[in-house]
């Protein structure tokens, strides 16, 4: 029986025991009350009152009892055989019974068979007590002509030879109800199933047949449902132009997808009259030569792609650090180029560094300093007074230029990005009190112990309150930066609101997670991976059965260490992996200076080679190393390329290379491996979950990508890209500009 059914089965079996030991529990009471002694005398009774009460009430008692069936006559008579009461349709009285009777007050009633007028009747003998004695004698004549003399007296006698128990009423009219109880629950359950699960489980068969295209007269639903067959029209077949796959999809998640057009198209209205300017570190947008010839050049940047549509809508401006090596050429006397040079929309101000400023602000204070504190890494941080002059100098220097290019706006929308500008917030504040700022800090934000490490706590906290939002990956980085606020920064926090105030203004400090775009549906799996010699080799027949991605800055060597001590382990522990994987490892050059880059990059060439010469065939390499600059849509041609992809990061709040991953391509096989550290191993759940410190456990990750079922990495795939989905970079752009321009 389904479990709906058991349900319902034990559901109306308790309806009807819960009814019937009611009544039974009444009655039992009702007989209680009648067989119990009067006590109290009435007053105005004419009769002369007995210890037992009045003879009337007695009396009365004794005709209640009469008037039941089959009984003859009653008679209550005292421990003495004076009669208290008397009712009886014969002429004369029942006798007295003798004196002792056989019958405890503490047994049943008990009495011979005797012949009355020609006809068989019983006269039991019921002791009545009070104060635990005998006092008083009930005796009831009933007809027993509807049962046979023997049975009767063998009845009798079994009563008054073997003492038993007696049940209390309501237990006897539970067991003389269990066969109708039981009748009526198998009726009800009947009646359900006909009126109710038949039509219902016709109703779903007709629907699942409509979803696969097979075309059916609706069910009849009859009885109790009929009203709902004749107020609903229900189709025989879906209309041609029914939803596509990706409709679906987004129906399930409870939203359409995000796009760029649909960005473009909010902010149309919602910032007009106003413009936004954004500030980052990287450009959207660099040109560089390729022989001679100028060439545009879009970095892969999950920032740009979520911001280039409202900038375009209120024709913005972004400002960044112009670091393409044919920059200079393209820029007017402003120092400023449209773009995308294919359809210009928006206006890119470049802002110029030296070398010493570079490497003070950038390699130094910023990915030296602040960005191992707060990943928490291998690496120490690292602070030096140079670096953090060069970084407020800096700092310095791009104020100077959104002030440039905010004269002339009202109240306008300043959106800094990334850890490089915490200062930026505080300079521009000073100089344009009607603006409205917001900085995204997308990196955890470290405990108010370890952020306690940094020389200027205070300087970089008082920079980044002077914007109306600090926003982070997670509520959790939030509460971590209040933390830090709390303890370096004389302020009032409100803790229910995450707010801070303080020298008349309040900080909201919210979490607005970032993620990736999310392609086009329909967007084609691309066939041709990026034409660098090591990944091209991907081709040769030896390489095809499982490719892994692994995509990291070189300033994370350890990380990328760690991956290749994992291939390692893999090859050693099962052989039968050798030839069957092989990883392609992407060591894109950025957050270090020049010299450590070399230093790191070598190192990891060492390694790479070394696990090479142990494994490596004539046709296959385990290990396939790059160290060039990829474009975004080269890296997006090696995601849709993988079987899998690997992220091990130590900490991470964007988990860019996952989202991006779980978003190309449109075949849904591939499987993700993440550490528990990362911060999407909360959300992206479908994913495998490995120790990045635990080579073997990393290993063993690895083989089960390998050997996993095709429809298991679909099935895996597809709830990760659902989740992806559900939250795209169009819409993380659209949450926090809209909380900037309500600030």
């Amino acid at each position: 029986m389904k479990p709906s059914r058991r349900f319902t089965v034990v559901a109306l079996s308790g309806l009807a025991l819960l009814t019937l030991v009611t009544w039974s529990e009444v009655q039992a009471g009702q007989v209680t009350a009648q067989l119990s002694l009067p006590s109290p005398a009435v007053p105005g009774d004419t009769a002369p009152a007995g210890r037992y009460g009045s003879a009337a009430q007695v009396g009365a008692v004794a005709r209640s009892l009469a008037a039941r069936d089959r009984v003859s006559a009653v008679a209550i008579y005292d421990i003495d055989g004076t009669p208290l009461g008397v009712r009886s349709p014969f002429s004369t009285n029942p006798s007295a019974p003798a004196a002792k009777t056989g019958c405890e007050s503490a047994n049943p009633a008990c009495g011979p068979v005797v012949i009355r007028s020609g006809s068989p009747s019983s006269v039991p003998v019921k002791p009545l007590a009070q104060n635990r004695s005998p006092s008083a004698v009930l005796t009831t004549i009933r007809d027993a002509s509807a049962v046979s003399r023997a049975a009767v007296a063998r009845s009798v006698i079994a009563r008054s030879t073997a003492p038993r128990n007696d049940q209390s009423p309501w237990m006897r009219a539970l067991w003389d109800g269990a066969a109708p109880i039981l009748l009526i629950a198998l009726c009800t359950v009947g009646a359900i199933q006909l009126t109710v699960l038949r039509p219902l489980a016709r109703t779903a068969q007709w629907m699942k047949e409509l979803r696969a295209g097979q075309p059916a007269a609706p069910p009849k639903l009859g009885g109790l449902l009929h009203p709902i067959e004749t107020e609903t029209a229900l189709p025989e077949s879906l209309p041609a132009d029914a939803a596509t796959e990706e409709d679906v999809e987004q129906s399930e998640a409870g939203e359409s997808v995000w796009t760029a057009e649909r960005l473009r198209a909010i902010f149309q209205d919602h910032l007009a009259g106003t413009r936004l300017f954004v500030v980052s570190s990287r450009e959207p947008h660099e040109h560089v030569y390729r022989g001679k010839t100028i060439t545009p050049l879009v970095p892969a940047s999950g920032v740009a792609t979520a911001l280039e549509p409202i900038l375009s809508s209120c024709d913005g401006t972004w400002i960044a650090h112009g670091s393409g090596n044919a920059d200079r050429q393209v820029v007017d006397e402003r120092d400023c180029v449209r773009v995308p040079s294919e359809n210009p929309r928006y206006t890119l101000r470049r802002v110029w560094l030296t070398s010493e400023e570079q490497q003070g602000y950038y390699f130094g204070f910023a990915n030296e300093g602040i960005w191992p504190l707060c990943h928490g890494g291998h690496t120490q941080p690292l602070f030096r007074g140079v670096d953090w002059e060069q970084y407020r100098l800096v700092n310095q220097k791009f104020a100077d230029a959104v002030l440039e290019e905010m004269q002339g706006t009202e109240q306008p929308l300043l959106l800094v990005h990334d850890h490089q500008f915490a200062l930026l917030p505080g300079l521009v504040r000073a100089a344009r009190p009607d603006a409205r700022i917001a900085v995204f800090w997308p990196m955890p934000w470290p405990s108010a112990d370890a952020f306690g490490r940094c020389p200027w706590q205070k300087e970089v906290l008082h920079g980044l309150l002077n914007a109306d939002i600090v926003s982070f990956q997670s509520r959790a980085h939030c509460a971590s930066f209040l933390r830090s606020v709390d303890r370096a920064v004389e302020c009032r926090i409100d803790w229910e609101r995450f707010t801070v105030s303080r020298e008349n203004r309040s900080t909201a400090v919210r979490p607005h997670p970032i993620n990736v775009a999310v392609p086009a549906p329909g967007h084609p799996r691309t066939s041709a991976l990026p034409a660098h010699e090591s990944v091209a080799t991907r081709t040769q027949p030896r390489l095809t059965s499982a490719l892994g991605i692994g995509v990291n800055r070189i300033g994370d060597a350890t990380v990328i260490l760690e991956r290749f001590q994992a291939v390692e382990c893999l090859l050693a522990t099962y052989p039968a992996c050798r030839g069957a994987f092989t990883l392609a490892q992407l060591a894109v050059p950025d957050r270090s200076s020049i010299t450590r880059q070399q230093d790191l990059l070598a190192e990891v060439e060492i390694e790479a080679e070394r696990i090479n010469r142990r494994f490596q065939t004539g046709t296959w390499k385990p290990i396939l190393l790059s160290s060039k600059e990829q474009g975004l849509e080269d890296i997006r041609k090696l995601y849709e390329a993988a079987d899998a992809c690997l992220v091990p990061a130590s900490h991470d709040g964007m988990d860019p290379v996952a989202k991006e991953f779980v978003a190309a391509g449109d075949d849904e096989d591939g499987v993700l491996i993440l550490t528990r550290f990362a911060g999407g191993s909360t959300t992206l759940r479908r994913a495998l979950i490995a120790d990045p410190h635990d080579p073997g456990q990393l290993a063993e990750r690895l083989r089960t990508a390998i050997e996993m079922p095709p429809d298991e990495r679909r099935s895996r795939l597809r709830d990760l890209r659902r989740v992806v989905r559900e939250h795209t970079v169009y819409r993380w752009a659209s949450e926090l500009v809209s909380d900037l321009a309500e600030a």
